[in-house]
């Protein structure tokens, strides 16, 4: 199941390890809360989406008071050309992100626009107001 983000090659790295069986072993549920494993950063982007860098010397703080030096992408939208325009996040926060230009890998993102990659895309905004994707077919 997808939550956050529908990316590729981090499903294509899960299923290979998950095998025929399609379940999370418990090896596979330890290696996945290892930063810096492969199985961690596919977990992390299927399950909270995908995360740029904000410019050097730019943060904020998230709804808990933590101090923030990345941000989720809106990875389905067409315009990624600035780090206001693609971040997720409260509107207060957001007023706070720079609308400088974003990294050249994220403005040609190959998901950005919910291009003929993905299939049939609903993205949506949950019941606590993150947002989720949902794969239809």
């Amino acid at each position: 199941m997808v939550h956050a983000c529908w990316h590729q090659p981090s499903i294509d790295l899960l299923q290979k390890a998950m095998g025929s069986s399609s379940r999370l072993t418990d090896e596979m549920i330890l290696l996945g809360s290892r930063k810096g494993h492969a199985l961690y950063e596919a977990i992390e982007i299927v399950c909270k989406g995908l995360e740029v860098e904000l410019p050097a010397g730019i943060s904020f703080r998230d709804k808990e008071g933590k101090v923030r030096h990345e941000v989720r992408v809106r990875w389905w939208q067409a315009d990624l050309s600035t780090y206001r325009k693609a971040v997720i996040g409260p509107s207060e926060e957001v007023e706070k992100i720079p609308d400088a230009p974003m990294p050249a890998e994220w403005v040609a993102h190959p998901y950005s626009g919910a291009s003929g990659a993905l299939r049939t895309l609903l993205v949506y905004r949950n019941a606590r107001g993150d947002f989720a994707a949902v794969r239809l077919s």
